[in-house]
C-alpha cells in the first residue's frame, strides 16, 4: 500500500505493508551503498619520524632498542610538544639530534617537553636563530660529562659553534 496525500510532494509519501498481524509502516529505501573507505591510511607519528630520520640520516639505526638513537626516537615519538605543535621536519630532526646527544651523554634529564630553543641547564647552553634553528651548543667545561659524540649532531645544519671541550667525550665531531 502507498499513501500519498499530494500536499507536500514526495516527502509525504508513505509505504505500508499489510500482514495478518496488522499494517506496518515501511522505512524509506536506503540510498546506494556507502563507498568503501579510501585507501589512504594515516601514518602514525613514530613511523613518520623513522621515515624522516632514515631519509636524512641513513646510517642511523634503531636495531638496538637501548641505543641513544632508539631512546631519542622513543622520547620524541612520545613527546606531546613534538607531536602536537606541527613542527617542521627540520625542527623534528633538530630535536632528535639533541635527544640523541643527551642520551649518549647519559643526560636524558636535560630533555624538556617544550621548545628546544628554551632548553638551558646548569651544564649546557643552546642558542637559536630567529628561525628556531640551533646555532650554538655548548657544554660547560670540566663538567665530567662522558659519552660518545653522536653523528646525529650533524643534523644541526645551521650550527655555527659547538663547544664540548674539557669533558670526557669520545668520537668525532660530525660535519
Amino acid at each position: 500500500l502507498v499513501f500519498d496525500d499530494g500536499m507536500y510532494g514526495s516527502e509525504s509519501r508513505h509505504e505500508f505493508v499489510a500482514s495478518p498481524l496488522g499494517v506496518f509502516s515501511m522505512p524509506p529505501p536506503t540510498p546506494s551503498p556507502t563507498p568503501p573507505p579510501t585507501p589512504n591510511p594515516t601514518i602514525n607519528f613514530r613511523d613518520r619520524l623513522i621515515a624522516l630520520i632514515s631519509q636524512h640520516m641513513p646510517s642511523t639505526s634503531f636495531a638496538n632498542s637501548f641505543s641513544p638513537q632508539s631512546l631519542a626516537l622513543e622520547w620524541l615519538a612520545n613527546d606531546n610538544f613534538s607531536s602536537s605543535e606541527q613542527l617542521s621536519d627540520n625542527r623534528l630532526l633538530q630535536r632528535f639530534a639533541l635527544g640523541t646527544a643527551f642520551f649518549s651523554f647519559g643526560r636524558e634529564s636535560w630533555l624538556e617537553h617544550r621548545d628546544e630553543c628554551g632548553w638551558n641547564g646548569n651544564w649546557f647552553r643552546l642558542w637559536c636563530d630567529s628561525g628556531l634553528s640551533v646555532v650554538s651548543f655548548s657544554l660547560v667545561s670540566r663538567a665530567g660529562i662522558t659519552g660518545t659524540i653522536p653523528p646525529e649532531l650533524g643534523a644541526l645544519t645551521l650550527l655555527q659553534s659547538l663547544s664540548l671541550h674539557s669533558n670526557q667525550l669520545t668520537g668525532t665531531i660530525p660535519s
